[in-house]
């Protein structure tokens, strides 16, 4: 494919101070993403159901007796694993946590209901191995996903899968799989790390990507997922010793914790967000010193909590957590966020005293005696601020930043939640100037009326400049494709509509008009100047403020330049770029930061208006010298309609043999070069005998080619798939493959009959779309005419076509 995505005016819109990473694109061309089957089939294989993609049942039927090694693997080694359970809940456990919790809390003996309450955890315990060990005897489902159906579960910027049982990480050593039992939380550590209450638990959901590229055989997929599936069961025998050996001790060790301050320290009614809070501070202590990635990933860890699992909405439920004062009671609800909040908050306020212990072991450390019979809530907290005079900052702070943190990992991006209506804020007002309209803080009134005459000025000079130069022209039509054009190309054997033909036709046509969108760029006439302060407030809120986007972590206001196109197949060139003019986001925006402007007078109120201006002021510069190539790359060209039709017979062509014939990526030489090859006869057909070699000869000429033969590589040569190349880059080596690629299809089908193409096409179908590769194509080649490596011979050397 020859046409893509153009990139408008980058270079005036780099550095646009606060619009920290400005972008503005402007797509055209329709383009070919997630190709291959979203069809799947189930079977059943010894009662564990298994969903595939249709296309790939040979992989699994390669696979199903490695999923039967690892049933049998996981069959006898779960009896092993659950005992291992047993070995946390020992009398020789409850002496150990008797020694190490009365120091760690500051108390001399534990409590009289010490026995039971360990005798509680450790029935829970074992409630754990019995959910491990139903989890992970089988497999209840195995789920096959390509890279179509997969997408949901991508991420493309941490190269990550994640299923909600597994998940794969990606990095140049190869990949990293991280199982997630349904019953243990997968972030947290301690009191709610564990969830047994489950009303399901069913064995262990196994989800295998199956990534490679179209064209790789199910012998080589297989071989690779023989290093995803055989390891696995191992991987589970070593997490059911790490869940015994840190995190299940973790757990038990606070859940004591808790009992032993709530009886030690406390009497009547305490709330259990300061208890839980106490407890997890000591437990944070104990492990600090122990735990693998130091105190940068425990405190997050620590910090975490779950979030209702009743259908609460997370946003909600985190706006409510916003207002609730943890040192208050609270519902049951907001206990193991408000504790979390208590923890943070004590450490944050531990950090100005110069206390390097926990509260209780401060306490005794300055000899603070417990009253008789224990403390209750609103002494303790009287007792409490005395030791911490910043105790309320703390909790402030702490509960800011958990905030802030939980909202991250689970409140979804303003692009899939609803978003306020964008209004300007009342503070703002709206002024017309000429042909321009400015929307300002009413605080710089007096700065703007400085500055709108003479912006106003300049870009109606910079206006008129480009209408003299280019918004005269007559706009060029698409080329007409015929009904005769459309039976003509189904012959070949490929699917071909008239919606299709009329769409590359547009497509062709508005790079032939690319000077209009041009003119039309200068026809903006919103200038918008914020505050900065006041974009982050309502883009944090949840305000959707048309073009501007903000990140918290970098604090960056990001403004990009939305052109959308939306058009039928009946739509003209003239209607697309003049609905391009109205499209969303076009105005010229000015960020200022009001700190700076405080007591600045109205002169130097105007002058950081300019100086906020990057777009404004360099559009009227350029008038004089901007070109349609600053939008392209390449100037503008008139096709004629042979040169037009050749483009879209070609661009019609490709696509539909990437949609259903071949989709590797070695498939370019054939894929453009056959295309290449049929625009050539089309162009005949239609224009006459000799047209069509004349019009790909002046695209890419044969003098260029020839002279760059030997950096040819056509089985090499990389599919571009999605991304095509503009025009405008197709010279040198990248026209030389082109050129080549079409000459050996030329010298292939040269001694063939008229409809060699559909049968060879038919040919090639025989294989499986996601299994076709260039070695198909040649071996479908080879059946056909009986000259076994005739093609191969002229794709590995392209002289042999001269």
């Amino acid at each position: 494919m020859w046409f893509c995505k153009f990139w408008f005016w980058v270079g005036l819109l780099l550095g646009l101070g606060d619009l920290s990473n400005a972008q503005s694109s402007f797509s055209l061309i329709g383009r070919q993403s997630n190709l291959g089957t979203k069809e799947t089939k189930t079977k059943t294989v010894e009662g564990m159901p298994v969903v595939f993609p249709v296309d790939q049942e040979d992989v699994l039927e390669l696979i199903l007796p490695m999923i039967q090694s690892y049933r049998a693997k996981r069959a006898t080694m779960v009896d092993e694993e659950a005992d291992a359970f047993q070995t946390l809940v020992g009398d020789d456990t409850k002496t150990l946590l008797k020694t190490r919790l009365m120091p760690l809390i500051g108390i001399n003996e534990v409590s009289q209901g010490f026995d039971s309450a360990y005798q509680q955890c450790a029935k829970e315990i074992l409630e754990v191995g019995k959910l491990w060990k139903n989890w992970s005897g089988d497999i209840s489902e195995l789920y096959l996903w390509n890279s179509v159906t997969i997408a949901p579960f991508r991420d493309e910027k941490s190269r990550a899968i994640s299923f909600d049982e597994l998940s794969y990480q990606f990095n140049s050593e190869g990949v990293t799989m991280t199982i997630h039992p349904p019953f243990v939380d997968r972030f947290g550590i301690g009191v709610g790390k564990f969830k047994t209450d489950l009303d399901v638990n069913s064995p262990f959901r196994f989800d295998l990507p199956l990534l490679a590229p179209p064209g790789v055989s199910a012998e080589e997929i297989s071989s690779e997922l023989e290093g995803l599936i055989l390891p696995m069961a191992e991987a589970q025998r070593g997490m059911a010793l790490e869940i015994v050996g840190k995190d299940l001790a973790q757990w038990l060790i606070e859940s004591m914790l808790i009992h032993e301050i709530q009886h030690g320290y406390f009497a009547g009614e305490v709330s259990p967000v300061i208890v839980n809070g106490l407890a997890r501070v000591h437990l944070f202590s104990s492990i600090r010193k122990t735990y693998e990635g130091g105190i940068e990933k425990l405190l997050p860890q620590l910090m975490y909590f779950s979030l209702p699992d009743d259908g609460t909405d997370p946003a909600e439920f985190l706006s409510q957590l916003e207002t609730i004062d943890p040192l208050d009671a609270v519902g049951p609800e907001f206990e193991e966020a408000a504790s979390r909040v208590f923890m943070f908050g004590l450490l944050k306020a531990a950090q100005k005293t110069g206390h390097d212990k926990p509260p209780l072991l401060v306490f005794k450390r300055l000899e603070i005696a417990t009253p008789d019979g224990g403390y209750d809530q609103r002494s303790f907290i009287k007792e409490l601020r005395k030791i911490y005079p910043d105790l309320d900052w703390g909790i402030k702070a702490a509960r800011s930043e958990l905030v802030d943190m939980m909202k991250e990992a689970f409140v979804p991006p303003q692009s899939e939640v609803e978003t306020e209506r964008f209004r300007m804020p009342e503070s703002y007002v709206e002024m017309p100037f000429s042909s321009l309209n400015f929307t300002y803080p009413r605080k710089l009134s007096n700065a703007v009326s400085k500055i709108a005459p003479e912006w106003a000025k300049n870009l109606e000079g910079a206006r008129s400049k480009i209408e003299n130069r280019y918004g005269k022209r007559n706009y060029s039509d698409p080329v007409e494709i015929l009904d005769a054009d459309l039976v003509s190309l189904r012959r070949y054997g490929i699917k071909v509509d008239r919606k299709a033909a009329e769409m590359w036709a547009l497509q062709t046509a508005l790079i032939e008009n690319i000077d209009h969108f041009l003119v039309g760029f200068y026809e903006m006439n919103s200038v918008q100047i914020w505050f900065k302060e006041d974009l982050k407030s309502m883009l944090s809120s949840g305000v959707e403020v048309p073009g501007f986007s903000y990140q918290k972590a970098s604090d960056k206001v990001t403004f990009e330049f939305n052109f959308s196109i939306a058009h039928s197949e009946k739509t003209s060139v003239k209607e697309v770029v003049e609905e391009t003019a109205k499209s969303a986001n076009r105005y010229f925006p000015v960020v200022l930061e009001r700190e700076k402007l405080e007591g600045k007078s109205d002169e130097e109120s105007a002058a950081a208006i300019r100086d906020g201006d990057v777009l404004l002021s360099k559009l009227c510069q350029a008038a004089e010298t901007i070109s349609p190539k600053a939008l392209v790359g390449r100037d503008v060209q008139v096709f004629s309609d042979a040169e037009a039709f050749f483009l879209v017979v070609h661009e019609l062509f490709e696509s539909e043999l990437v949609r259903s014939y071949i989709g590797s990526p070695d498939r370019r030489w054939f894929c453009d070069g056959l295309s290449n090859v049929v625009a050539i006869l089309e162009c005949d057909r239609r224009f006459g005998a000799g047209k069509g070699l004349e019009v790909f000869e002046r695209f890419f000429p044969p003098e260029k080619g020839r002279r760059l033969m030997d950096k040819v590589d056509l089985l090499n040569w990389k599919a571009v798939g999605d991304e095509d190349e503009l025009i405008a880059e197709v010279d040198g080596v990248v026209s030389a493959h082109y050129y080549f690629s079409t000459m050996v299809l030329l010298k292939a089908l040269e001694d063939q009959e008229s409809d060699f193409i559909a049968a060879w096409l038919a040919e090639i179908s025989q294989t499986n779309w996601v299994r076709t590769n260039s070695e198909t194509v040649m071996g479908s080649y080879d059946a056909l005419t009986g000259e076994a490596g005739k093609l191969r011979a002229m794709v590995t050397d392209v002289s042999l076509t001269q």
